[in-house]
């Protein structure tokens, strides 16, 4: 596992492309985070924190740069082929530990078993 570069290219910032990941995607949950992913040719991530739970932009920013890191440290090279979305769901914040252990999970039961997840 190298670090990944998170740039323009593999960051999914297009609302169809989110939409269509809502709507035609699956999803898997921990007690932290979310994550909706599907099929892609060009693999790209996001991360979201809601403004309902996290009403202060400076925390969901905060959030948001910790699941990025996260993501950056501890992805694996099957996964590039999703277009993942992780959502925080968590009403309170967290920890960089607490965040990087739900984004571990998530990622390996990915890649464990992507179709049946």
């Amino acid at each position: 596992m190298s670090p990944f570069a998170l740039n323009k290219k593999s960051t999914l910032k297009s609302q169809k492309e989110i939409e269509h990941l809502f709507v035609n995607g699956n999803k898997i949950c921990d007690k932290l985070i979310c994550l909706y992913f599907i099929k892609s040719s060009n693999g790209k991530v996001a991360f979201s924190v809601g403004k309902k739970n996290h009403p202060l932009a400076h925390k969901r920013n905060k959030i948001k740069r910790l699941m990025r890191e996260s993501f950056r440290l501890n992805w694996l090279e099957d996964i590039i082929s999703f277009n993942l979305l992780f959502v925080f769901v968590s009403k309170e914040a967290h920890n960089y530990s607490n965040i990087e252990n739900s984004i571990k999970s998530l990622i390996i039961r990915l890649n464990k078993n992507p179709k049946n997840v």
